[in-house]
């Protein structure tokens, strides 16, 4: 469960933004992604690059940068806008990460692509898992529409997003952590949240695979179905209180199953429960049922995910696993299990 257990951050970069004077005049490089970008909307064929911040306009609270291309496009410069974040983003110098122990967004900013967790400064149990994106749209100015590059972050708990300046004024101010990055640095509840997220990861490949192998056998509704699950599985460990304070307790000793033949501490096994027998979202695992016959054919197949899932954030034995749940845990009848060792190796193949 590990999240450095999938990647070492070891050489993660990150933004400093403050580094440099933002002042009209200063020559602009886009990144090439940005500039790809730029050639989709504007519908150009050749990459622009370099520009030149000519104007600095402020509208209530937000404050937007003007840049004009050195070059003439069509016989004309080419004209887009920023924000204060995209700005500093392009003005900025990269320094690297070695400790994961938390930035606020008005120093320093993730790069594109990065998943960090957002954490209330005032209430450290309210966390936002996001993913850090460039979003690029149309801002109307006094004097003409322009293209406006921002940086927002996308919640990867579907909850929607904000831009990162959000982050940085009023009450909304926070701190951020990469979810990949050292855990020695997260809270209990910024633990809980990045275990999530990657094993959510994982199992969603899981359920994909399988899905595929449905649709090759023309059981697309259970496809579409298994999908689905994928998407949501665990979310109540990162929307219901009650669970998110429960494995909050034991978040520290999940170092306990990463072997097949790990055990749980018998006191910690209540705080697992309140997971286990939750309402909603819990079908999956066999506890929740009164006898595991009660369980579907897609309760079946997302267990046999949630275990590889495990399976892979610990690089342990995956059909080991399989066996050992068997023989120490659930008991299923031999049918049953046969079908789940039938998924467990479409799973490995």
């Amino acid at each position: 469960m590990f999240c450095t257990y999938i990647h070492i951050y070891g050489d993660k970069m990150k933004r400093l933004l403050k580094l440099k004077k933002i002042t009209k005049g200063m020559n602009i490089n886009l990144p090439e992604e940005w500039s790809a970008k730029l050639e989709k909307f504007q519908t150009i064929n050749e990459t622009v690059r370099n520009f030149v911040l000519v104007d600095i306009v402020k509208k209530k609270r937000e404050t937007f940068y003007i840049l004009e291309s050195r070059k003439r496009i069509k016989g004309e410069k080419l004209k887009i806008a920023t924000t204060q974040q995209a700005i500093r983003y392009l003005t900025g110098e990269k320094i690297t990460d070695e400790e994961n122990s938390g930035y606020s967004f008005d120093k320093y900013l993730p790069e594109e692509g990065d998943q960090i967790l957002i954490t209330n400064n005032l209430n450290p149990s309210e966390v936002i898992p996001a993913e850090i994106v460039v979003e690029v749209g149309i801002k109307d100015f006094s004097k003409e529409p322009l293209l406006l590059f921002s940086i927002r972050a996308n919640y990867l708990n579907g909850k929607g997003f904000a831009t990162t300046g959000d982050f940085t004024r009023g009450e909304r101010k926070s701190r951020w952590k990469f979810i990949r990055g050292n855990e020695f640095y997260m809270t209990p509840f910024e633990k809980v949240f990045c275990d999530t997220i990657v094993h959510k990861q994982f199992v969603k490949m899981g359920t994909e695979k399988l899905a595929k192998y449905l649709d090759s056998i023309n059981a697309k509704n259970h496809a579409r179905r298994l999908r689905y699950r994928g998407e949501v599985h665990d979310n109540g460990k990162l929307e219901d209180p009650k669970q998110l304070y429960a494995l909050s307790r034991i978040i520290d000793f999940k170092y306990e199953m990463k072997y097949p033949k790990g055990q749980v501490d018998p006191q910690r096994v209540e705080s697992i429960q309140v997971h286990q027998y939750a309402e909603q979202g819990s079908e999956h695992h066999p506890e929740n049922h009164g006898n595991v016959l009660d369980m579907t054919r897609l309760d079946v197949m997302e267990m046999v995910c949630d275990w590889w899932a495990r399976s892979k954030q610990f690089d342990t034995d995956f059909i080991d696993r399989v066996y050992y749940m068997q023989e120490n845990r659930f008991n299923f009848p031999k049918f049953m299990f046969e079908e789940i060792l039938f998924y467990a190796k479409i799973l490995e193949s």
